[in-house]
């Protein structure tokens, strides 16, 4: 048993909430982590925990801009030269800030918040698409390497019915991207989890707190 090899897993997302649980569940499982965000300060403190927990030679820290796709390209590649392959990509969008102009606020509340919610799934699906893109070019079969599975976090507004008809979903474009003729091609597995809120014990009911907070 001690000749089976460890996973190594690439994590795309501030380490906040549900996806800062994600990421230390991997590490618990003996995976070899490097992990990703645009916030340069929120990485690098989190970095210095988890190295004092799980050793400096099993996690590693690469800053850079999570919208940028020539960015997270070059995370890809930095991943495989430190940590040699990868068999797992997790990448999540809830805790991504919107990039909002000052008319986007502007007007009737509910017609904002519909307008807000609808840029939410609009991220989220540009998300899962982009590193669907990246993680079947540097993990697929068809590619030489070993596939694997691509987990996203996307935010749960959807499940709230904000999507606009004839519009992307979050459901679609993981069912696009997990067809079986492409999974028989590249053998990489897309799946996709809705941010659960999480409950707290010590705070009331009325005062929960979600991954997106």
């Amino acid at each position: 048993m001690s000749n089976i090899r460890k996973p190594v897993s690439l994590v795309v997302g501030t380490p906040r909430g549900f996806t800062r649980s994600v990421l230390e569940a991997i590490l618990k499982r003996g995976s070899k982590v490097l992990f990703t965000c645009s916030d340069e300060s929120a990485g690098s403190l989190e970095h210095e925990r988890l190295s004092s927990l799980y050793g400096p030679k099993q996690v590693f820290y690469s800053p850079a801009d999570q919208t940028s796709a020539q960015a997270l390209e070059s995370v890809f590649l930095r991943a495989l030269c430190t940590l040699g392959e990868i068999n797992c990509v997790v990448s999540s969008t809830a805790n991504d800030p919107l990039d909002l102009r000052s008319e986007d606020l502007q007007g009737d509340m509910v017609k904002v918040e519909r307008k807000l919610d609808s840029l939410l799934v609009k991220q989220d699906v540009n998300s899962i698409r982009q590193i669907g893109h990246l993680a079947t070019k540097y993990m697929g079969k068809h590619n030489g390497f070993q596939g694997g599975p691509l987990l996203n976090l996307s935010s749960s507004v959807e499940l709230s019915g904000v999507a606009e008809p004839g519009g992307c979903t979050v459901l679609g474009t993981t069912r696009a991207l997990g067809m079986e003729k492409r999974l028989a091609l590249h053998g990489v597995k897309t799946l996709t989890v809705y941010q659960p809120s999480i409950d707290y014990p010590d705070l009331s009911h009325a005062s929960q707190i979600t991954d997106d907070h």
